[in-house]
């Protein structure tokens, strides 16, 4: 499943309802989001939720933001994996992989985990960019 929102109120909405919301390993909250909105403006959220790694995941949505020409300075990403599935090092590696082949030095990273126990996918990866206001 893949889901695309560009509008403004629609991604916070969706980081405020999905992402900050609960005890989570690492904790994504709403100051999180204030910090990279107070220099930047939300322009794009991909959520991409399927049974692949996150590293396939990843790149389908990372793929998806350039696509739209949207050139991020700020990216928040949350992973989410279903409790009865759990991470494993191997995969976080991939991820952190590629990661660095997307984002640069120069862009503000935030990122947290969290599991669920009742997504209909083993995993999911939500990513929002942030551009400067102009």
């Amino acid at each position: 499943m893949l889901q695309i929102i560009q509008k403004e109120q629609e991604i916070a909405d969706m980081f405020l309802n999905d992402i900050a919301q609960g005890d989570w390993s690492i904790k994504l909250d709403k100051t999180d989001y204030e910090a990279a909105s107070n220099h930047s403006k939300p322009t794009i959220a991909v959520k991409a939720e399927d049974d692949k790694s996150l590293a396939e995941l990843s790149t389908i949505a990372f793929d998806k933001i350039k696509k739209t020409g949207c050139e991020p300075t700020s990216l928040i990403v949350m992973v989410t994996f279903r409790q009865d599935d759990e991470l494993m090092m191997m995969e976080l590696a991939e991820f952190n992989d590629c990661l660095s082949t997307y984002i640069d030095n120069n862009t503000d990273f935030k990122w947290g985990v969290q599991s669920v126990s009742d997504m209909p996918y083993k995993r999911r990866i939500t990513i929002i960019g942030f551009t400067q206001n102009k």
